[in-house]
């Protein structure tokens, strides 16, 4: 080579081949010319690329393992060397470098022996910084104690360090009732407060979480508000996992549930929606109740006094029959409500609509169970009728081995007894109809017939002395007035006596002759004779006789002495002659 002008000149002569050869150092690598000349021909000049023969290659870049470099975790680079070279190459060197402001990483990976076409993935760990870190990788053939680079094989590379999201502090317990959302026995929870994203690398935090204990379903804003849904009839402990990710890291962490159990009401699974129903008939149908946590179920309904609910199936699933006779009350459209508690304050209600169409209602009638007849004479048997339904026209009738005839009127049912019927106890069926459908009662009544002599003398009996206690008692009550009448008019003389002055007339008395007191002789009763007591009308006579003095009606009496003595005198002598 002239070190004048970089060229090479080469003065060989070569054979006739035309090829040329020629030593070329590893440091001139590149492109030269070449001009061959022959002696009597136009010489030729060409240019000549020298390379080498040796030859490396980083291929694919540099590879990352997080993909997002994550602060506090290692990291991984990978790189693959291949030799692209047409010899085999010792002692390759590949060389990396992590550098920031806090420092310089430098791994370095050597290969004794790299074949031709051969190519090796090398894995390099760092623990990256904070912020931006520089990769940079580059490979090197050792030769003694020098290395050199084969060509421009050096790759560079900025990465950004995630500063990871954490949980900071620990969830507390949450409580809820069950059936009840969160959010109903409460408020909802908010997530975020516990969670720490610095730098919201390479994403916006999200936050979602899922049930790994019991029945729960767990519902999470894009805000971070945590709402739970306890599965229906669930009550107990329960776990969900919170997860939150930055896009490169995903923390998890665990919060406790519990959820309280409450009464459950029961809850009508299956019944019917409409009943048609005739009135009087009866009607059951089947209805299913479910409890979760009751055994035992009361069935009720505050539209029906008579209804009987009967057990068919006591599981958790609670199946009774429902039996009820409509009454004419129910006659028409209405709802028939059903109740079903579990001694709980919210019983379970279903409503069916019920149609009862009317039905004729029997007479109700009110009747003897036995009556009493004697041959001869017809049987009267008094019959109280009702007809619910006010039907107009009620047939009356009877029928037996005794029954001739037979006419209802004023509430008796007259039946004539057949000729020759002897004396004894018979059954007599009795109807009655109220000329509708389905109206018509039939009921037995026992009539005992008797002696009509028998009946006879006893009654003759009976009379007679029923007169016989009359008459006493006429004749009594007769002898009492009597006896009261003379005690009232012996009264009223004492009273006139009492009232006369007590002064008597000498005279009168000393000139009563014999004949006075021979009449006085003749009014004594005799020895051993009953005196009976004066009739009013005596007394009256006698005091008449007396000439005692009247008076006009509105005139006063005045009298001497000597009157008043006659009148006193007159007065005893009536007296004795009355009551000797």
């Amino acid at each position: 080579m002239d070190p004048r002008d970089g060229n090479v000149y080469i003065s060989d002569i070569t054979d006739q081949s035309g090829i040329v050869e020629f030593n070329y150092g590893p440091d001139s690598l590149g492109e030269v010319n070449l001009t061959v000349v022959k002696e009597g021909y136009i010489p030729s000049v060409g240019r000549v690329e020298v390379v080498s023969q040796k030859n490396l290659a980083l291929v694919g870049g540099l590879g990352l393992d997080p993909p997002v470099p994550v602060f506090g975790q290692p990291l991984m680079v990978s790189v693959i060397v291949r030799n692209d070279g047409e010899v085999d190459l010792d002692n390759v060197l590949l060389r990396m470098e992590l550098s920031a402001k806090e420092g310089v990483q430098r791994p370095d990976k050597h290969l004794e022996h790299l074949g031709v076409g051969e190519e090796v993935e090398i894995n390099l760990s760092f623990e990256p910084y904070r912020g931006v870190n520089t990769l940079k990788a580059e490979v090197h053939l050792l030769s003694g104690s020098m290395e050199k680079s084969l060509d421009d094989n050096v790759l560079v590379r900025e990465v950004r360090v995630n500063d990871p999201i954490y949980f900071g502090a620990s969830f507390p317990n949450l409580v809820t009732l069950e059936d009840l959302r969160l959010s109903e026995f409460g408020e909802l929870f908010n997530l975020s407060h516990y969670i720490v994203d610095q730098d919201s690398y390479p994403e916006e935090m999200t936050i979602w979480a899922e049930a790994v204990k019991g029945n729960l379903t767990p519902y999470v804003s894009d805000d971070g508000l945590l709402e739970i849904v306890p599965g229906r009839d669930w009550n107990g402990e329960g776990i969900l996992r919170i997860y939150a990710s930055d896009g490169s890291v995903t923390a998890s962490s665990d919060l406790r549930v519990y959820v309280e159990s409450v009464n459950d009401p029961p809850s009508f699974r299956e019944w019917p929606s409409s009943l048609e129903a005739l009135e009087d008939v009866p009607v059951s149908f089947l209805v299913e109740i479910v409890d979760v946590d009751s055994p035992d179920i009361e069935l009720s309904s505050p539209d029906l006094e008579d209804v009987t609910f009967t057990p068919v199936d006591n599981s958790s699933n609670h199946v009774f029959n429902v039996s009820f006779t409509p009454t004419e009350e129910l006659v028409g459209s209405s709802f028939l409500v059903l109740l079903a508690s579990d001694g709980g304050e919210d019983p379970a209600e279903v409503r069916i609509s019920l149609i009862v169409r009317t039905s004729n209602d029997p007479p109700e009638v009110t009747h003897p169970e036995k009556v009493t007849s004697r041959i001869g004479e017809s049987i009267r048997v008094p019959l109280e009728i009702f007809d619910p339904d006010n039907d107009k026209e009620i047939r009356v009738g009877a029928e037996g081995s005794i029954v001739k005839g037979y006419q209802y009127s004023d509430g008796y049912l007259v039946v004539d007894i057949e000729s020759g019927v002897s004396p004894g106890t018979y059954v007599m069926e009795i109807w009655v109809d109220d000329n509708n459908t389905g109206g018509n009662v039939t009921f037995n009544v026992e009539v005992d017939i008797k002696e009509k002599e028998k009946e006879n003398f006893f009654a003759v009996t009976v009379i007679l002395v029923i007169l016989i206690l009359a008459v006493l008692l006429i004749y009594g009550a007769f002898i009492r007035y009597q006896e009261t009448k003379q005690k009232r008019v012996l009264s009223q003389v004492e009273e006139e006596v009492k009232a006369i002055k007590p002064r008597r007339r000498r005279s009168k008395r000393e000139g009563r002759g014999r004949g006075a007191q021979q009449r006085d002789r003749d009014r004594q009763p005799k020895k051993g004779a009953i005196s009976a007591p004066p009739a009013p009308s005596d007394i009256e006579g006698e005091l008449a006789r007396k000439e005692l003095p009247e008076l006009e009606e509105g005139a006063s009496l005045e009298l001497d002495d000597s009157s008043l003595n006659d009148m006193e005198s007159d007065l005893e002598e009536v007296i004795q002659e009355l009551f000797p």
